[in-house]
């Protein structure tokens, strides 16, 4: 419960930090990446059991089409929040991609492979990041 409250206050203090529609945009562009970066794992990653929500996603799904437009949705987003604002748009898509990179490193290491808890608790970490990037790139760039 504690963690779900300093989850919270870290969300809303971040949010009420935004001063421009750009960065507001950037942020809700966020949304879209990180469930992108979740689509890219569920097809990529390995799973950690043989059964579970995860795998009765992923394994009816054509691999190598979901791979390419999955890729297609993490590069237009990151264009888009560049050309907003490269600076904070870059900072956003590098934290964004920061903690796909950790949530791979962590999975394997802690689980043998991803479920989709792990999967539900990457996306909310992702967001929570990407606004919290660009909220500081806005502050200090």
């Amino acid at each position: 419960a504690i963690d779900l409250v300093i989850y919270f206050l870290i969300q809303t203090a971040c949010f009420a930090e935004i001063k421009s529609f750009e960065t507001a945009l950037i942020c809700a562009s966020g949304f879209v990446l990180s469930r992108a970066w979740s689509g890219l794992a569920a097809v990529t990653f390995k799973s950690a059991k043989g059964k579970g929500t995860l795998q009765s996603f992923s394994k009816p799904a054509h691999k190598k089409i979901t791979v390419f437009s999955e890729v297609l949705y993490i590069i237009g987003t990151g264009f888009f929040m560049m050309n907003l604002n490269f600076k904070t748009g870059g900072c956003a898509f590098l934290g964004s991609l920061i903690t796909f990179v950790y949530y791979r490193i962590f999975s394997y290491k802690k689980f043998g492979g991803t479920t989709g808890d792990i999967a539900g608790c990457f996306l909310q970490i992702c967001e929570l990041f990407t606004v919290l990037c660009a909220v500081i790139a806005g502050v200090i760039l």
